[in-house]
């Protein structure tokens, strides 16, 4: 049975350089875990506009930090089971970050999937059941950016890890929703 995960990081900046300060994970059942990242001692880069976004600064990863190794072995103990599937919404980010971490603790890395695939399959039952495949394709259209607004309008922390897993865990539960309103209303 395949199992799937909505993943989210924060990390010191966007450079190269960059090292994640924040990993949560969110499962299908919208269950999640979230980890303060202690720095690896090669891990050096820091934007001080990036701590304005996401808030996390020096002091709290000292402070509250979880070793790099410990969240590490955490995380592929996790995701890197038989059957599961990452999902991200920035994976070309999300999955450098994750093989950063995975990196320092020497484990190897886990692909990590654009979470646009899972909520096209979300919507896989309206064009299973639909005449018009471009009338369907269309709708899901629809249906996911009604899916992703709605999300957008919901009052929560925004570019913190956990809140934003369960953002996208969020979205692709009510893509479920939509499409089966729509199947019972007859498309």
């Amino acid at each position: 049975m395949t199992r799937f995960y909505f993943i989210d990081f924060e990390a010191s900046s966007l450079s190269d350089l960059s090292y994640p300060i924040e990993v949560a994970w969110v499962d299908q059942n919208g269950q999640g875990e979230s980890w303060l990242i202690s720095q690896a001692p090669d891990w050096t880069d820091w934007s001080s506009e990036s701590e304005a976004i996401h808030n996390i600064s020096h002091r709290m990863l000292k402070d509250n930090g979880t070793s790099h190794r410990k969240v590490a072995q955490r995380a592929a103990r996790i995701l890197s089971s038989e059957g599961v599937q990452i999902y991200a919404d920035q994976p070309a980010f999300d999955g450098r970050w994750l093989r950063i971490l995975l990196a320092s603790a020497g484990l190897p890395p886990i692909p990590v999937r654009d979470v646009t695939e899972m909520y096209a399959e979300a919507c896989r039952p309206l064009l299973d059941a639909a005449a018009s495949q471009q009338k369907a394709a269309d709708r899901a259209f629809e249906i996911v950016a009604a899916a992703e607004n709605a999300e957008a309008m919901l009052s929560r922390t925004r570019h913190r890890a956990l809140p934003d897993a369960q953002g996208l865990w969020w979205t692709w539960r009510r893509i479920q929703s939509l499409v089966s309103e729509e199947l019972a209303r007859g498309q």
